[in-house]
């Protein structure tokens, strides 16, 4: 992630100026190793940084973050859908002592400022061909299929994904829980 993600944010750069809008990108050190389809990923997080340059107005924030999460009881159903995604610790340490701390879940995150999906359209996104109703600052359009593309490509690697707007933001959360304490899966 510390070299494969800012390279990919990096294509969005232009774009991201032209607009007049910020992009951050925060990824500590001491990740956990994702073992994934790169390209379905790179899928995923293209149309969600398409999306937010899409629909924050100049000035706004566009931020892509990673992190390692302790499990909060809030994701138990996906700890043990490994199937087409893993993730293993990155250090030996980790992996000679057993009762070292690894994360849960690793979280992807893209947010961006400046605009809010109204609370009434939150459960419809993830739905084929919607769009939410006088929310494209720029006017690019679309058909409606980026995020039910997503949500689908996100299941595919045994992630869950959920979407927080709230004080002026869209927060796009994608966890990918961690293999240790799960049965393996077959691919």
């Amino acid at each position: 992630m510390k070299t494969w993600l800012p390279y990919l944010v990096e294509s969005f750069g232009i774009r991201v100026h032209e607009c007049r809008q910020q992009l951050q990108v925060m990824i500590p050190d001491n990740l956990p190793l994702l073992i994934t389809d790169l390209t379905q990923l790179e899928r995923i997080l293209n149309e969600l940084l398409h999306n937010a340059c899409k629909y924050t107005p100049a000035g706004g924030t566009i931020s892509v973050g990673v992190k390692g999460v302790e499990d909060e009881g809030k994701m138990q159903n996906a700890k043990c859908k490994m199937q087409n995604s893993a993730l293993l610790p990155t250090n030996q340490s980790q992996i000679q002592n057993p009762k070292s701390k690894i994360p849960s879940f690793l979280q992807i995150s893209v947010t961006n400022t400046g605009v809010e999906i109204p609370a009434n359209e939150l459960s419809r996104i993830f739905d084929k061909f919607y769009r939410v109703p006088r929310n494209d600052p720029w006017k690019h359009g679309g058909t409606g299929l980026g995020l039910a593309l997503v949500q689908r490509l996100v299941d595919c690697l045994r992630g869950t994904i959920h979407v927080v707007s709230e004080n002026n933001r869209v927060e796009f959360i994608i966890q990918f829980p961690m293999l240790a304490g799960c049965e393996a899966h077959e691919a």
